[in-house]
């Protein structure tokens, strides 16, 4: 019976620490996204990108990075960023415009930012905001 009851006890501490992960996901707001979904940038100009993560559960790590069709050809930006351990974070990332776009289809590089949050339990959820960067 005591081995029951502390099965049982134990499998609700696991459901309880699991299940609000999954079920309450993160509110993920890019703060100032990019104007028409095209960013144009001359070579040395920058723009920083504002994301704020908000969860009632608390996550072990939040964090940000920006993913290009052409990594590091035409922009690029600070690396990845990410806060640790909490409920709510606020992040940014900035772009630098490295080379012209004028060679590729539409004169526009592809970009994504890319923001995910990791729960206890291993439950990881990930927010896409696309956009194309010129740069002149």
């Amino acid at each position: 019976m005591k081995k029951s009851l502390s099965s049982l006890i134990l499998l609700v501490l696991l459901v309880t620490l699991v299940v609000p992960a999954s079920a309450e996901g993160p509110t993920v707001t890019f703060v100032n996204p990019v104007p028409g979904d095209v960013l144009t940038l001359a070579v040395g100009e920058s723009y920083t990108l504002e994301v704020h993560v908000s969860s009632d559960v608390a996550f072990i790590r939040a964090q940000m990075a920006l993913d290009q069709f052409y990594p590091g050809r035409y922009v690029t930006a600070n690396g990845m960023v990410g806060a640790h351990k909490g409920t709510e974070a606020t992040m940014q990332i900035t772009l630098t415009g490295k080379g012209a776009t004028a060679e590729l289809p539409g004169g526009i590089a592809p970009v994504s930012l890319i923001v995910g949050v990791r729960y206890q339990g291993g439950n990881v959820v990930v927010e896409t905001y696309d956009f194309g960067v010129i740069v002149q």
